[in-house]
């Protein structure tokens, strides 16, 4: 039977703060680190619209697919491995 409380994750102590993206080996694609990425992300989904989001960036269309796809790739490799 499996176990009915969830394991804690393996989190940093409290006030530890905690590894750079880049320490964790999160790209930095065009300029745009996972922190921006993150940001950016969470503004599309709040509805601004994505042209005024990458012109911020300094990115046209085509290198924002770039960072959209690198990001991705990135967290679907990290949900695989367990790191997120």
């Amino acid at each position: 039977m499996p176990d009915p409380v969830p394991a804690k994750p393996n989190l940093p102590a409290q006030g530890a703060k905690s590894p750079e993206p880049a320490a964790l080996g999160a790209p930095v694609v065009h300029g745009v680190d996972l922190l921006g990425y993150a940001k950016a992300s969470a503004r599309l989904a709040s509805g601004v619209p994505r042209a005024e989001i990458i012109a911020q960036y300094g990115l046209d269309d085509a290198r924002w697919l770039d960072v959209d796809k690198a990001f991705a790739l990135y967290l679907a490799d990290a949900a695989r491995s367990g790191d997120v």
